[in-house]
């Protein structure tokens, strides 16, 4: 793992380099996946202190990408085409993490451009309208006067544990009623609402397993538990068994990614921030560029469509 002092220098210097460059560089043809959590129809409800921000992307902002990737040239894709992309052309595509209830916000966007988004949906927080763990860290730990970079010490610690195991701590650090959800702004939609949501022609449903379970910390048969019933709640409620994945926290393996093959699925999506190149070579481990309210969209864009990354250079 890379530093989180030496990333923040890395980032700046990846935004000075990428934002000279891009102006001379042909845009490759490639597919660029984009990947949003939470869409909130104005700021300040990002920041309203029940729900962590995150990106705090807005409706205004996930316009200005559309826009944007449009008039680079970009054509927009769903899950299916993936595999058939024509090498010689630029795609993107949306996708939104856990099936939260603000994602309804987007479809009037698909609908007005006539573009997909595939939504990756935690069905256990579905069915039981169960708070996410992470805004519950938040809310409570703002409430007490911690500051945000300890709130992020102790999310990415609890990131090492197991879904049970996360839930029990924070019963017992901010009481039984912990993990009940506060309002529209920090639950995942109802099981109706997803019905009627995946029934518009524009939108597509994913897995992002039960519990959004980091699947790295699970053995391979918590793993096929925490898959597979996510697959059978999405097909008993849609209609449709999904055929991709987005790993929760973006975490997998070459042995997760073989199982996952082995469970039926024909994709896999991460979050390493790259553009992949055409045809693509392992469907398992699709690379995602995560966009950010409090940055310039378009100049995010612009360093995502250069496709250079001193800390994806790194990692590899």
């Amino acid at each position: 793992m890379i530093k989180s002092s030496i990333k923040k220098i890395l980032r700046a210097t990846d935004s000075i380099v990428q934002k000279n460059t891009g102006q001379h560089r042909v845009d490759s043809p490639g597919l660029l996946i984009l990947t949003f959590h939470g869409t909130f129809e104005r700021s300040q409800d990002a920041y309203c202190g029940d729900v962590d921000p995150q990106q705090a992307i807005t409706i205004a902002h996930l316009r200005e990408a559309i826009e944007s990737m449009l008039e680079a040239g970009y054509s927009f894709v769903g899950t299916d085409s993936v595999r058939y992309l024509e090498p010689s052309r630029h795609w993107t595509m949306l996708t939104f993490d856990d099936g939260l209830a603000t994602n309804q916000l987007v479809l009037p966007l698909l609908e007005e451009f006539q573009i997909p988004g595939v939504f990756f949906v935690c069905t256990g927080h579905v069915e039981h309208q169960k708070a996410f763990w992470w805004d519950v860290v938040y809310r409570n730990r703002k409430r007490q006067g911690v500051s945000d970079s300890a709130i992020a010490e102790e999310v990415k610690e609890l990131k090492l544990l197991r879904m049970n195991e996360i839930e029990q701590r924070l019963r017992d650090d901010f009481g039984p009623r912990a993990m009940r959800v506060l309002g529209d702004l920090d639950r995942a939609m109802t099981v109706t609402e997803l019905k009627k949501f995946a029934s518009s022609p524009w939108v597509r449903i994913g897995n992002h397993t039960r519990d959004h379970a980091i699947l790295t910390v699970l053995s391979p048969g918590e793993i096929e538990e925490q898959v597979v019933s996510a697959q059978d709640s999405l097909e008993a409620w849609i209609g449709l068994r999904p055929t991709t994945i987005a790993y929760p926290n973006g975490n997998s393996s070459p042995e997760i990614r073989s199982q996952m093959r082995s469970l039926g699925l024909l994709q896999g999506q991460t979050v390493r921030a790259l553009k992949s190149s055409l045809p693509i070579h392992d469907l398992y481990a699709l690379p995602r560029v995560t966009l950010w309210g409090q940055r310039s969209i378009q100049d995010q864009l612009q360093e995502a469509r250069c496709g250079v990354s001193l800390i994806e250079t790194l990692r590899r």
